[in-house]
């Protein structure tokens, strides 16, 4: 495989897979049922999942009887996904040059991947390769609406939330992310985009959603009612004619 730069995935590995174990609010509360929801409804005979780090997706499709093929370009993380799943696949590649041939998947997923990948409009040509005609690429990501700007709740004295604030949202720039001892690049794009990578490649808007979390795990986590203020996560599935 190409060696170069993965945004400071390399050293954040092991952050990253605690902070998974402690639990993400935004996977576990507010994606994860629509998404899942989803794969379901298009029932998948084979998926190719981008950016699969240390293999959550794969192993909850796996129990729904879907097999999936799991690409991430930092191998810590792959080595323990493969630990947690020895009979799962798991392939080290960059979504910018996948392993596969022309039209491998009926599936292509994405779970908050986007924002990683530096050339987005060649990962999204990639994805169009490998899928079947008729296939699906199914994209959750961060709300462009928040990315612009790392952090951005402005709070009381108190800690009180009272807004988010925005600015350079129609630039296209890489912002650094620290967080639970991981330190790693996003980019951030507008919405506009964001999406031109998926029209310009004749792909069809199937799907739309800004998922909200359930009434009941906002009285479980009141903390999730900042969450709710503003679009944090949005889901995407795109078709291939």
């Amino acid at each position: 495989m190409e060696k170069r730069e993965d945004g400071g995935w390399t050293e954040s590995a092991q952050n990253w897979i605690d902070h998974i174990e402690l639990g993400d609010t935004l996977r576990e509360d507010i994606l994860d049922e629509p998404f899942l929801n989803c794969i379901k409804s298009r029932s998948p005979q084979n998926l190719l999942d981008l950016g699969c780090g240390e293999g959550r997706l794969i192993r909850m499709i796996a129990e729904l009887g879907i097999h999936g093929t799991g690409l991430d370009p930092t191998e810590d993380l792959l080595r323990a996904a493969r630990i947690r799943d020895p009979e799962g696949s798991y392939v080290n590649g960059f979504a910018e040059k996948l392993p596969f041939e022309d039209d491998s998947f009926e599936m292509v997923t994405s779970v908050i991947t986007i924002p990683d990948i530096e050339d987005i409009d060649l990962a999204v040509s990639e994805v169009v390769r490998v899928l079947k005609p008729g296939g699906h690429f199914l994209a959750a990501t961060l709300s462009p609406f928040v990315t612009c700007v790392p952090f951005p709740w402005k709070r009381d004295e108190q800690g009180n939330a009272l807004y988010r604030s925005m600015d350079w949202y129609g630039w296209e720039h890489a912002t650094k992310l620290e967080w639970r001892g991981i330190s790693i690049v996003n980019f951030h794009r507008s919405m506009s985009r964001l999406m031109r990578p998926f029209l310009e490649q004749g792909l069809v808007l199937t799907q739309y959603e800004e998922p909200l979390p359930s009434l009941e795990k906002r009285r479980e986590k009141p903390g999730l009612w900042e969450d709710v203020r503003v679009p944090l996560g949005m889901i995407m599935e795109w078709r291939k004619p």
